[in-house]
């Protein structure tokens, strides 16, 4: 974007905090239009905390101002689809088929005693200017239920998107 190669990009939460805002947003070369939100638990659209209250709106809320309806359709649930797989399922420590569950067990404890770790947590807001979220094993589990059991018209959407017929 700073060579003035792309108009429009996207970016992780680490590397939105640490290098566009600084680069980008503060010295006005360019501007955030919406964050795309997650699935919550309840099957909603949720934004991330620390960006609503900047006053960065959800794709969700943007699409509502700028048309005037809810986003809605088979395109919008791949788009919605494709965002929650990509920003849950990011930063994943998965294990090979046939793994010993006991050690897959044992690992998803420590993964998620992670965040509870003082110098980690330190760390990780130096870096990124953000809290960690760490994704236990249950939402992955249903990240991938929803996968297996996609429905074929966002499947279609979904091929299409990256050229397959």
């Amino acid at each position: 974007m700073l060579q003035n190669e792309v108009n429009f990009t996207g970016s992780s939460l680490p590397g939105f905090t640490t290098q566009v805002i600084p680069q980008i947003i503060n010295p006005g070369v360019g501007m955030v239009l919406f964050q795309h939100p997650v699935m919550g638990p309840n099957g909603e659209a949720v934004g991330n905390p620390t960006l609503l209250k900047q006053g960065m709106i959800t794709f969700y809320d943007f699409y509502k101002q700028a048309t005037g309806k809810e986003p809605t359709g088979t395109k919008y649930q791949a788009l919605f689809l494709m965002n929650d797989i990509s920003t849950k399922m990011q930063r994943g420590v998965f294990l090979p088929h046939g793994s010993p569950m006991a050690a897959a067990l044992e690992l998803r404890k420590a993964f998620m005693a992670v965040a509870k770790d003082k110098d980690f947590v330190e760390d990780f807001r130096r870096i990124t200017g953000d809290e960690p979220e760490m994704v236990p094993a249950e939402e992955v589990e249903r990240i991938f239920e929803r996968i297996r059991n996609i429905d074929p018209e966002v499947k279609r959407v979904l091929r299409e998107s990256v050229g397959e017929q």
